[in-house]
């Protein structure tokens, strides 16, 4: 029995192998007719209608080659378009688009929070011509109305909630961006932020954290926000979405927005893609270790603004602590067993982190008990770049 069973799930794999290849070499036209009737339950490419060339292009270019474009599902992709249409406030589409977005399973419920996630970037007014767009819909397909609330804040704990999950996504907030205005009105800016947008917006139910970041990308690319577009990257890298999948998103916009609002968005996903993969590299680099006496005596002010121990009041050992030259990497560390109070002072090639200074204080601990006192004792506090 064990072994039938076996034969039969073989056989499935490599049917749906099958499958997979026959779709991977299928052109654009057959890959087009497949996703437009998946979406929409009709036939693309008809040559009918007033304007057929055009059609032909649009659908083509859109159901043939985007969507085939980046690892996106198709629910995905026709909430990021619905999203990008009720921001256009393109009702007509957007109804079409709300229609096929349910036929690939996107729930009432999800489709209803794609359409309330929009009135923090583009208002109220806009956002309720969407959404009683979207209710048409629902009332064709039978759906009753109101749907099941989504709410998961108070009065009283929308104000925390909300803080909780900016402070997640966007350590630091606004404050830097809405200090100095007239009358101190800035302070109200920063509230309305985290009670309205986070507390009682992105605490909602239906749609996770990591989707809406991703659905807010696609609002911001729309509205072509170049500095938003800079700080919710970070936010969506925090939530969980990985630079291609950004990437593929706005991709997924692009033929409802137009190239010069795309391009807008690929080059700032480009800049700060490349900054990480540069403070990545960064990572590479020596890391120096030095040991110094009790309290502040042996040790002088370093350019970079840490303190360093003078070498001549310190044995040199030759130690191994991170890549690179070995005459780039050594530890100073107090030769005087009857000194017992001796505190560490990290210079490392890099921005503050503590789990590359955790490693660092494992390192040292290879050295023995004094060593191992001196890092727990000190938690390296003093981080810098070098070499700037």
């Amino acid at each position: 029995m064990k072994k039938i069973i076996g034969i039969i799930a073989l056989a499935l794999v490599c049917s749906l192998s099958a499958m997979a290849q026959t779709t991977d070499n299928m052109d654009r036209i057959e890959v087009c007719k497949q996703n437009y009737r998946t979406l929409f339950g009709g036939e693309a490419l008809t040559g009918q209608g007033t304007d057929p060339e055009m059609m032909d292009i649009l659908q083509q270019f859109i159901f043939g080659e985007v969507f085939q474009t980046g690892d996106l599902t198709l629910k995905q992709r026709e909430m990021i378009t619905c999203i990008t249409l009720a921001t256009m406030q393109t009702l007509p589409q957007l109804k079409a688009h709300a229609g096929a977005a349910l036929n690939v399973g996107v729930t009432p419920e999800e489709l209803r929070e794609v359409m309330y996630l929009t009135a923090p970037f583009i208002g109220f007014p806009k956002m309720l011509n969407a959404v009683s767009t979207v209710n048409e819909v629902f009332k064709e397909r039978g759906i009753s109305l109101p749907l099941e609330k989504q709410g998961t804040v108070t009065e009283e704990t929308r104000h925390e909630t909300g803080k909780a999950i900016q402070n997640k996504q966007y350590p630091g907030g606004m404050s830097s961006v809405m200090s100095g205005l007239p009358g101190d009105m800035g302070k109200d800016v920063e509230q309305f932020l985290t009670d309205y947008f986070f507390g009682e917006i992105y605490s909602r139910g239906a749609l996770d954290l990591q989707t809406r970041e991703l659905l807010g990308y696609c609002v911001l690319t729309t509205l072509e926000a170049e500095s938003q577009l800079h700080s919710h990257y970070h936010g969506n890298i925090n939530a969980g979405n990985s630079p291609e999948t950004l990437t593929a998103a706005v991709i997924q916009c692009l033929p409802y927005i137009g190239f010069p609002a795309a391009i807008k968005a690929l080059r700032i996903i480009k800049e700060e893609y490349a900054k990480g993969v540069k403070n990545m590299q960064t990572e590479n680099k020596p890391l120096v270790v030095y040991f110094s006496a009790a309290g502040t005596s042996g040790i002088e002010r370093h350019e970079t603004g840490c303190h360093r121990p003078r070498c001549d009041d310190f044995h040199r050992l030759s130690y191994l602590v991170g890549p690179g030259p070995a005459n780039h990497q050594h530890i100073h560390r107090e030769p005087r067993p009857e000194r017992q109070d001796t505190r560490s002072v990290c210079h490392i090639r890099r921005k503050r982190d503590k789990q590359q200074c955790k490693r660092i204080e494992e390192s040292i601990s290879r050295f023995g008990m004094a060593g191992r006192q001196a890092a727990e004792r000190s938690k390296p506090e003093c981080y810098s770049e070098l070499g700037r």
